[in-house]
């Protein structure tokens, strides 16, 4: 029985059980500090550039509308997008983005991650493509790709081996006459043209 009394006896000894609690309660705080804090930030970042894609994709539109203004209608209806004409809405782009910050970090745009071509309202799909197009589609990024803007790093969630977060956004901007658009196809922000305000008041 003496013998049986010795072996439970180690058992029932409770100390440094408060130290192992500690420890796990501990990490499980740090993890959830970790994902509000850094998820928070890279929320926060993501609106950012939700900003920087939709400045970006109207300065292009808008950029595609003044190449318009300056033909005929028949020139309008058998436009191809030249090279000279694209390199004038990804500058218009790129200035725009690079204007703005996401996470502290000013944003620049590749060319590769802006997209010209057409947007169907009712599929919500663009088609890139050369011909009349009259939408623009702009992606701003911080992560690890070409456009140099890296990946948001984290503040906590390095404790569990998360050092830093990808976070992207994408606009697509369409010059589309408002008689056009069908109730719930118009989303903010959008752009008047100031004929409208200067013609009818």
């Amino acid at each position: 029985m003496n013998k049986i009394m010795q072996m439970v006896r180690p058992l029932s000894d409770s100390k440094g059980v408060t130290a192992v609690v500690v420890a796990l309660f501990l990490t499980v705080l740090l993890a959830m500090g970790a994902a509000a804090i850094d998820i928070g930030h890279a929320l926060v970042a993501r609106n950012e550039l939700q900003n920087v894609s939709d400045a970006g994709a109207l300065a292009g539109t808008r950029a595609l509308g003044i190449i318009y203004e300056g033909m005929t209608p028949t020139e309008q209806r058998d436009y191809v997008l030249t090279s000279g004409d694209e390199a004038t809405i990804v500058n218009a782009v790129q200035q725009t983005a690079v204007a703005n910050s996401a996470a502290g970090k000013t944003i620049t745009v590749d060319a590769s991650d802006i997209a010209i071509g057409t947007w169907n309202p009712t599929t919500r799909i663009h088609t890139s493509t050369v011909n009349q197009p009259k939408a623009v589609r702009v992606w701003a990024r911080r992560d690890s790709s070409a456009n140099g803007n890296g990946a948001i790093s984290t503040f906590l969630a390095n404790v569990i081996g998360i050092s830093s977060v990808n976070v992207r956004a994408v606009a697509t901007a369409d010059l589309t006459a408002v008689g056009q658009t069908a109730p719930g196809q118009l989303d903010v922000p959008f752009a008047i043209s100031e004929y409208y305000f200067t013609e009818f008041g």
